[in-house]
């Protein structure tokens, strides 16, 4: 099994940079995001533009029992 590094990101940017390093220095790099149904709406927008600058989509993990972070 080949390892791999994985990236968290947050749609901030330090994590967006800190992506855009790992994706020129790492190989297989899986970008990830937590979405917890209480971010900022303008996330989605950026999270977009930083897809076309990474030139990789963002794994969007979120919780399949609870719809935000107040359900929980």
């Amino acid at each position: 099994m080949t390892p791999r590094t994985i990236c968290w990101f947050s749609c901030g940017a330090a994590s967006a940079v800190a992506t855009k390093l790992t994706l020129t220095t790492t190989e297989n790099v899986v970008i990830a995001y937590c979405h917890t149904g209480a971010e900022h709406e303008d996330n989605a927008r950026f999270m977009a533009d930083c897809e076309v600058w990474f030139d990789r989509d963002v794994k969007i993990l979120k919780s399949r029992k609870f719809e935000d972070t107040w359900d929980v």
